[in-house]
């Protein structure tokens, strides 16, 4: 039976998971370059970063009060012009 993996482990191997798969994927569409893998990992690396940035400053905005929020809900649907005819 497999002991669990704690959450922090998991967090870093989906992270490299995804640099491996993102590097490949840069690899791919330069045409298969030799000798550039390095270079490769990084700019993955760089989206990385800049994806968890983009979270993090998502998580960190504060959600407005419900009142505000009523407010600003408006209805998608709008009513048909009447035909009169």
């Amino acid at each position: 039976m497999k002991k669990p993996v704690p959450a922090e482990m998991m967090a870093q191997n989906t992270s490299e998971r995804w640099l491996q798969v993102a590097a490949y994927y840069i690899w791919e569409k330069e045409g298969y370059p030799h000798g550039r893998d390095l270079e490769h990992w990084y700019q993955a690396s760089a989206q990385l970063a800049d994806l968890s940035k983009g979270t993090k400053a998502a998580t960190a905005k504060k959600s407005p009060s419900s009142r505000t929020a009523k407010k600003q809900i408006k209805s998608p649907i709008k009513k048909p012009p009447s035909l009169a005819t």
